[in-house]
């Protein structure tokens, strides 16, 4: 039941952003920005501006290190 709810919260998320970015461009709005794509514990950092580059660049950070605790703990038997 969880992992429906999670889904339709995903697909909700997703479904926004969407509309949101087609808001901004009908009002003749410029969309700025960047992204992270993780690939393994190696973050690709994407984006335009210098202070987004920072705030993704801790970000991605941050995802790195709790995919490596992550790793560590599920691969020698999880936490106690």
């Amino acid at each position: 039941m969880i992992n429906l709810i999670i889904i339709a919260l995903g697909a909700f998320l997703i479904i926004l952003g969407i509309m949101l970015v087609l808001a901004s461009l009908s009002r003749g709005g410029r969309i700025r920005g960047g992204g992270v794509i993780l690939i393994g514990p190696f973050p690709i950092i994407i984006g335009e501006r210098t202070p987004a580059l920072i705030a993704m660049l801790f970000a991605a950070f941050l995802l790195t290190i709790f995919l490596i605790f992550f790793s560590i703990g599920v691969t020698s038997g999880g936490w106690r």
